[in-house]
């Protein structure tokens, strides 16, 4: 049984005491136990456990069978299939304004 105190999780895993016992006391985090009136130990496997659950909930990015990613100019109103953007200027000339219109029509 390999149990970890507080601070050995800090050193470990680098998640500061402070951030564990505000998990502790939001019941979120690493699970976590009292061994005796004070001392707070976690199982090594709990720790692990958790870390592994947090990757897999929040992991982001290229992940195998999903398509490539699309690359957009910001500067730019196509995507890099030349596909427009959703949204996008269509031209970066500025609109003229009311008096502007009114000044070529006349």
């Amino acid at each position: 049984m390999d149990l970890l105190t507080t601070p050995q999780v800090e050193r470990e895993f680098g998640i500061p005491q402070g951030t564990l016992r505000y998990w502790r006391h939001l019941g979120i985090g690493p699970t976590s136990f009292r061994l005796g009136r004070k001392r707070i130990v976690y199982r090594r496997s709990e720790v692990d456990r958790w870390i592994a659950e947090q990757e897999s909930a929040t992991r982001r990015g290229d992940l195998p069978g999903s398509d490539p990613p699309l690359l957009i100019d910001c500067g730019s109103s196509t995507r890099s299939s030349g596909q427009e953007v959703p949204g996008a200027a269509a031209s970066t000339t500025p609109t003229p304004t009311k008096e502007e219109a009114e000044r070529v029509s006349a």
